[in-house]
């Protein structure tokens, strides 16, 4: 694993180039080069390397599926959360999660399908309806939803309600740096043939779980098409 917090970056791209490593992980924010710039050269030097980009600099807190306190892996009081926008990608209850909760106590928008805005509008819950395909404008990052394999009821609720379909979502900020999350899905065309021939997002986030998701092989399948 190499990380250049000890050395410059164009220093760094030259130990790339001598060695090979199996991970390269980089802060965003550097003096001379961003991250993104300096794990787009390590990419074009060793492709197949895992790259990974890090940053506590933010500007916009952008919250994912909030499943929190009932999440076995997760220690983070949902009261110590305090997100500028919610992106919910379908409906189940091990992604729907706080999200209610953390939007009434922050006045947070919940950016989802619009099946489930309606759901959502009913509570009294602002939202930001959305549809496959289409994007919006949040404090300058553009938001983008796109097509994920799964199901997406509501089934938080005592009768399970119809939520539309799941989703994902690329997001773009302004210096053009891109982040896609995949949500719960399946390996599908739309990966290589959209999401990587059109998109080209600079990190993908990808479900790994193997049952009710894509499993590490076909996770890395996608990954290689994004």
């Amino acid at each position: 694993i190499l990380t250049n917090a000890d050395v410059p970056t164009e220093k760094a791209l030259e130990i790339i180039k001598t060695e090979q490593f199996d991970c390269i992980l980089s802060d965003h924010t550097m003096p001379l080069m961003d991250g993104v710039e300096f794990l787009k050269r390590a990419y074009d030097l060793y492709p197949r390397t895992m790259r990974l980009l890090v940053t506590a600099y933010s500007d916009v807190k952008i919250l994912i599926d909030p499943f929190i306190s009932n999440n076995p892996a997760c220690d983070v009081p949902v009261e110590e959360l305090n997100p500028d926008i919610i992106l919910l990608t379908h409906g189940h209850s091990d992604h729907f999660g706080d999200a209610l909760e953390i939007s009434n106590s922050t006045n947070a928008p919940i950016a989802c399908i619009h099946e489930i805005s309606l759901f959502l509008a009913k509570q009294g819950i602002r939202n930001i309806s959305v549809n496959i395909g289409g994007s919006f404008i949040f404090r300058n990052i553009k938001f983008t939803m796109l097509e994920a394999k799964h199901s997406s009821e509501i089934d938080m609720v005592e009768e399970t309600v119809p939520g539309g379909i799941a989703a994902s979502f690329l997001i773009t900020f302004e210096d053009g740096t891109k982040i896609y999350h995949c949500g719960d899905t399946g390996l599908f065309g739309d990966m290589k043939d959209i999401v990587g021939a059109i998109y080209k997002p600079d990190i993908v986030m990808v479900p790994i779980g193997d049952k009710f998701t894509m499993g590490p092989f076909e996770a890395a399948l996608g990954t290689m098409w994004m």
